[in-house]
């Protein structure tokens, strides 16, 4: 990896930095033959003076299928050596905005079709004692046995009364598996080492209903207190 800074003219004027990789990764099986490699690229990448930063990678790929792969319902990849090229996009912004907003863009071959992944996400911080987050992975996949399309949504919101309590709160919905899922912390600082934690899960199926449509069916829940001590001589 490479990291140099411009100094002179219009890049060092706007760009604090440039990152350039090459990052290769090779599997070979038992028999010493080549199964897997992943070349990871990045030929731009760059951070502005105020924090944005954007980049574009390429990814090279090989992959060899010993048995077909369901890679989503109903959708197999024929067992075979597969080489396929990506590309990727992504920007975020400076971290210390109240909103910060980070995009990536994903695109190219995939075995022996195409697919996209785009994952965009916003946030927004107020004054330390609220912290909220919207985020979400939309994939469409297109092959010649078939297409599919896959959606997941997180929410974010954190509440913080001061830096030794807070409330966080996490939920997540994914269009595939059908299932709702929120994780509640409550976060208290004692004194620096001495925490505890109140943690409480709950998972929602979406379901089929004659009478409703569609209605939510509880899975699963789980509530936990972590008391985590630090005891100095």
């Amino acid at each position: 990896m490479a990291t140099p800074r411009a100094e002179k003219g219009w890049f060092g004027k706007w760009v604090r930095q440039f990152n350039f990789m090459f990052e290769p990764q090779f599997y070979w099986d038992l028999n010493g033959r080549l199964e897997t490699y992943e070349i990871m690229m990045i030929p731009f990448s760059a951070q502005a003076e105020r924090g944005d930063r954007v980049e574009f990678n390429i990814t090279p790929n090989r992959d060899v299928l010993p048995y077909n792969f369901e890679v989503a319902e109903e959708i197999i990849i024929p067992k075979d050596a597969y080489n396929f090229l990506r590309y990727g996009l992504e920007y975020s912004s400076p971290s210390y905005f109240a909103l910060n907003v980070d995009v990536g863009y994903n695109f190219g071959q995939f075995y022996s079709g195409h697919l996209s992944e785009a994952e965009i996400g916003i946030s927004y911080k107020f004054k330390g004692y609220v912290s909220l987050g919207l985020s979400t992975n939309l994939i469409r996949g297109r092959l010649p046995r078939g297409n599919f399309d896959e959606n997941a949504y997180q929410l974010k919101a954190d509440f913080y009364l001061s830096p030794n309590l807070g409330l966080m709160n996490y939920l997540q919905y994914d269009d595939v598996s059908k299932n709702l899922g929120v994780n509640i912390r409550l976060r208290w600082q004692i004194s620096p080492g001495n925490e505890v934690y109140l943690v409480y899960n709950k998972n929602w199926e979406r379901r089929w209903d004659p009478l409703s449509r569609f209605s939510y069916i509880p899975l699963a829940e789980y509530g936990a207190i972590k008391v985590q001590l630090s005891i100095r001589p």
